[in-house]
């Protein structure tokens, strides 16, 4: 299925970044778990060359269909989230935006420059969604600053358009059917849980 290809695609990407997510997965896959993936995410920012309507064509192509639209005031973000019209097991994907007016001049323009950096071959293009950081070796100076500004910004300075996270379904689980299960299973493992806010959120 091709929707499958796609985040097979995204989920190799994804456990080349982040080695601590194929641990994760396989110790399931060892107590006998079926890891469904509940939802997977994006960051973008509101510029019509890459926002959310750009990144969502890939999953447009594959069967997906547009269900939701949602604001988030404190961090200035607009989201969308899609499902598959015939893949019931097929992650909800979530694409949001900055909505890079409410900041800064200074994030404002390095947000611009980073998108003026992108190859004119890329921008507006559904193959987006796979192609990572296009501006080159990230300052830490200029991160740091966008930080103060967006966790989000810097997030996105840094791994550009690649998932933000992946997710357990955790309702798929047998053994590891409740979080509280599931975050004693990961600690017993040696992970370490974000405990801000709560281990439960």
């Amino acid at each position: 299925m091709e929707a499958q290809q796609v985040f097979d695609r995204l989920w190799t990407d994804y456990i080349t970044q982040n080695n601590a997510a194929k641990r994760v997965y396989d110790l399931f896959l060892a107590e006998g778990e079926v890891v469904l993936n509940d939802h997977i995410a994006f960051r973008t920012f509101n510029d019509a060359r890459i926002n959310t309507e750009v990144l969502a064509r890939e999953f447009l192509n594959v069967g997906y269909e547009y269900k939701g639209s949602y604001y988030f005031e404190q961090k200035k973000l607009n989201a969308k989230h899609y499902e598959h019209k015939d893949f019931p097991d097929a992650p909800r994907v979530f694409i949001s935006e900055l909505i890079v007016e409410e900041f800064s001049p200074f994030l404002q323009e390095t947000v611009k420059g980073l998108i003026d950096a992108i190859p004119s071959g890329l921008t507006g293009k559904s193959e987006l969604v796979y192609a990572g950081n296009l501006w080159g070796t990230p300052s830490y100076e200029i991160y740091e600053m966008l930080r103060k500004e967006s966790e989000y910004a810097a997030w996105v300075y840094v791994y550009g358009f690649r998932a933000n996270h992946f997710t357990v379904s955790i309702n798929g689980l047998k053994k590891y059917n409740d979080i509280h299960k599931v975050n004693q299973f990961l600690k017993d493992k040696g992970f370490i849980i974000n405990s801000s806010g709560g281990e439960v959120k």
